[in-house]
């Protein structure tokens, strides 16, 4: 008697090998989300409220003293919040006109947001295989 030999399990990651419709949805979804995030922006900028919040001006403080102070150095970016937003905007904040307005911090802000909402809607779409639930889980105000 002869049997079939059985078909190989698929033991395949979702995220490896065959592209596939589902993956040309993300660069969309990003460009959205940068799309959505400049809109804001401009909203608030309209409205002077781009550097309302208190802390917006410490963080351009932090980056800007990095380099332009009395003692400039590494020490400057101290210890109460995360170095990597004050080492990011440390170059563009010694122009006066990034440091007045905040608008480095703005655009670093939105390219971030885009660059995490595209890599949610990957990992979404990767582990579901749906473009749906990438798009329903990036809509949801849940996140």
């Amino acid at each position: 008697m002869i049997i079939p030999a059985a078909a190989p399990l698929d033991r395949s990651e979702p995220w490896r090998g065959k592209p596939s419709s589902r993956r040309a949805i993300v660069p969309g979804i990003a460009l959205a989300a940068a799309g959505s995030g400049a809109l804001t922006a401009v909203h608030y900028h309209r409205l002077g409220l781009t550097l309302s919040h208190y802390d917006a001006r410490g963080h351009l403080v932090v980056a800007r003293r990095i380099f332009d102070n009395i003692t400039p150095g590494w020490q400057q970016v101290g210890a109460v919040w995360l170095p990597l937003p004050h080492l990011l905007n440390a170059l563009p904040v010694q122009i006066d006109l990034f440091y007045r307005t905040g608008a480095s911090a703005v655009a670093l802000s939105i390219l971030s947001f885009a660059v995490a909402t595209g890599a949610i809607a990957w990992i979404v779409s990767a582990l579901t295989e749906s473009r749906v639930a990438a798009v329903v889980c990036i809509c949801s105000p849940h996140r």
